[in-house]
């Protein structure tokens, strides 16, 4: 079918009100619009006889750009929990591990659940442990140098670290580990 007009729109370029068009086409009297609006997108049409083809149209179109979005988002149990930086992933020239790092944030992920619930401080150790050497398959994932003192262990589940006293040193590798810690302190 001929449309009239279509415009596949980048979210900045056509602003209306505090929503933004993705998509816009029109033949004849039928029209559809698809806004980015927050928690997801809506579609509007306005009337005409083709309107279930400007819909099917729009429909593909946002179907296809729901893919391209949750291409950078690592899913846990269905539900997205992070996107990744696509200008580092251009920049890193590591598009090709895509994958592997969202599998090893999942893994980072479990890890930590297991660290949650864990009672027993040498199950504690080996958990701590593995996350290391994910936090390290990371960095060789992203094609940064393997440095340990990129890896923000104070964070981790369980960890009586100071926080914001190694925050202010992060990545010196200055940092400051609590006795009493379950993860890295005297045992």
């Amino acid at each position: 079918m001929e449309w009239d007009r279509i415009d596949y729109c980048k979210w900045e370029s056509h602003d209306y009100g505090h929503r933004s068009v993705a998509f816009f086409a029109k033949k004849g009297s039928a029209r559809v619009r698809i806004y980015k609006k927050e928690g997801g997108h809506s579609i509007r049409t306005f009337g005409g006889g083709q309107i279930l083809d400007v819909m099917k149209e729009a429909k593909e179109f946002l179907e296809n750009l729901q893919k391209s979005e949750n291409k950078f988002v690592v899913f846990y149990d269905g539900k997205p929990v992070l996107k990744l930086n696509e200008k580092l992933i251009e920049t890193q020239k590591c598009e090709e591990n895509l994958e592997k790092i969202k599998n090893l944030h999942v893994e980072r992920l479990e890890i930590e659940e297991e660290m949650r619930k864990e009672t027993d401080q040498i199950k504690l150790i080996v958990w701590n442990e593995e996350y290391t050497q994910i936090e390290f398959e990371l960095q060789k994932a992203w094609k940064f140098e393997q440095d340990k003192n990129f890896h923000r262990f104070w964070n981790r589940p369980k960890c009586s670290c100071p926080k914001m006293d190694n925050e202010d040193r992060y990545p010196t590798g200055n940092y400051i580990v609590s006795r009493e810690c379950k993860l890295h302190g005297d045992f």
